[in-house]
């Protein structure tokens, strides 16, 4: 850069003319010294001379004295030469020296000058150089963003292709699926008049048509279209569909009614995609019968967290569900199970797990014990208060006369354990209480909880 360059210069610049400087110094105060020095060695040659010359005199004759004077004026008028002559040597001097500070003072401002000039001669280019930077580095990082946002949107029109593509995919298999029950709707009402019959062909060929391809437990599908339609996340083509006919839907005997038994009739269902929601999820299951209720474990974003739950009216669309274990939805093979609630805390690897094993699962509420007027509700969700299980199990009966969440003593925070009563004075509370149990499984606060007699 000029600015350190020059500054350089004038560095160096300096040091040389105080070097020179300190050199006139010295040198001016060795001509001093030496001078001085010329007069004192003189001095001290002189004295001896005179001194002799004064003893000399003493000795002669009175008329000689006279001269004595003449001498003593003439070694006054040396000496007082001698001075003017070393005077006129320092002023000589200084004059010298004064001469060159002013030298030196002329050749700083004219340094001083050329280098404001060269300054303001190089400020221009260095401000248009500045300026050629900055516009490239704004350039640079306008590139790199209008890239990034390309390469987001990129990926943002790819997902929709996909989740478009899947759509109406799906779509269309309902829609074949429409049309092939109506097509054997009508074949059946052709060939015979009795509607219940055509109902139960009917029922069938819907049963036919959603069958899985499941095979024996611990050996791999053999059907290598399957695979490679889970591959290419095309889920729901026909040889997928195919294998999928493999084997019967296996209903469930005898049949049992959520009315009964709520448990009994909710379905879980894993490997659900992120944007699953519980319209996608009744959407795609309404066909294995009648819907009660319809869960799906979300995130703090929003996001499934790949669980849902489904509560049918009956078993028989239990049944409907549980042949739908391996298939593809949305492009993601799901895994079905029948949802049973575990009260326990398990033990070993099945401690947490929902795998259709017993190992590891709750008991359920068993047999009302005789006399029992509460329930024990338990893994609730933390943020439940008292004054929302009032509110879950006030359509039992009369509702709860007394409910008591358990907190730990440490931190005040709640165990997700809680008693609820039922009991009134005079009345049979038995069928409040049965109530109650009934609706274990039910969602409270975003998370199941599960209720068992006290």
């Amino acid at each position: 850069m000029p600015d350190d360059s020059v500054k350089r210069r004038r560095a160096a610049e300096e040091a040389a003319q105080a070097a020179e400087l300190e050199a006139k110094a010295a040198l001016k105060q060795k001509r001093k010294e030496e001078r001085l020095s010329a007069a004192a060695a003189e001095l001290e040659e002189a004295a001896p001379k005179r001194q002799k010359k004064e003893k000399k005199q003493a000795v002669e004759e009175p008329g000689e004295a006279a001269g004595t004077g003449d001498d003593e004026a003439e070694r006054k008028r040396l000496k007082k030469e001698k001075k003017r002559k070393a005077a006129e040597e320092e002023a000589a001097d200084e004059a010298e020296l004064e001469a060159i500070l002013a030298r030196k003072q002329k050749r700083k401002e004219e340094r001083l000058a050329a280098e404001a000039a060269e300054l303001e001669e190089a400020e221009p280019k260095r401000q248009k150089k500045e300026k050629k930077q900055a516009v490239e580095e704004t350039a640079e990082a306008a590139d790199l963003e209008a890239a990034e946002k390309a390469k987001q949107k990129k990926k943002a029109a790819e997902l929709e292709e996909k989740l478009r593509a899947a759509d109406l995919l799906e779509a269309n298999r309902k829609k074949k699926r429409k049309e092939e029950r109506q097509a054997v709707w009508e074949a059946a009402a052709a060939a015979c008049g009795d509607t219940t019959v055509v109902a139960e062909v009917a029922e069938t060929a819907d049963w036919d048509w959603e069958a899985p391809s499941k095979t024996r437990r611990g050996k791999k599908k053999s059907t290598a279209d399957v695979d490679a339609a889970a591959e290419s996340n095309s889920f729901q083509n026909e040889e997928v569909v195919q294998a999928q006919e493999a084997t019967p839907v296996q209903m469930i005997s005898p049949k049992v009614y959520a009315a009964d038994n709520r448990d009994a009739c909710r379905v879980l269902f894993g490997s659900l995609q992120p944007e699953v929601t519980e319209d996608m999820l009744r959407e795609q299951f309404d066909y294995c019968g009648e819907i009660q209720n319809v869960h799906v474990i979300k995130d703090w974003e929003g996001y499934c967290k790949g669980v849902g739950f489904i509560t049918f009216a009956d078993t028989d669309g239990v049944s409907m569900a549980l042949a739908a274990n391996g298939t593809y939805f949305r492009a993601r093979k799901i895994n079905v199970s029948i949802a049973t609630p575990k009260e326990g805390k398990g033990s070993g690897k099945d401690k947490g797990k929902d795998k259709g094993k017993e190992k590891g699962r709750g008991k359920g509420p068993g047999h009302k014990p005789a006399g029992c007027t509460g329930i024990v509700v338990k893994q609730l969700a933390f943020t439940a208060t008292e004054d929302d299980l009032r509110e879950t199990f006030k359509s039992c009966g009369a509702g709860p006369t007394m409910v008591k969440l358990l907190f730990h003593s440490d931190t005040g925070k709640s165990k997700g354990l809680a008693f609820v009563d039922f009991a009134q004075e005079g009345e049979d509370v038995g069928k409040s209480v049965v109530e109650a149990v009934r609706l274990s499984g039910n969602i409270l606060k975003g998370r199941p909880f599960y209720v068992e007699y006290n």
